[in-house]
């Protein structure tokens, strides 16, 4: 699967699904780290997102 220690942490913590995961890493989006998981979240083609995470995502990332 993922090979990121924050998208694995985030698992640990009960964030299953992949809109779980984009809504707090969202939420650190100041730090890089944070920001390549994301990344990592949104180029992984198995996982699909609601439109509103979607649409939240691009919001936070013009901020």
């Amino acid at each position: 699967m993922f090979n990121n220690r924050i998208l694995l942490k985030l698992e640990e913590d009960g964030f299953i699904t992949p809109d779980e995961k984009a809504k707090e890493l969202i939420k650190e989006l100041s730090e890089i780290k944070y920001l390549y998981a994301l990344k990592v979240l949104f180029e992984n083609l198995q996982s699909e997102f609601s439109s509103q995470v979607l649409a939240n995502s691009l919001e936070a990332l013009v901020d």
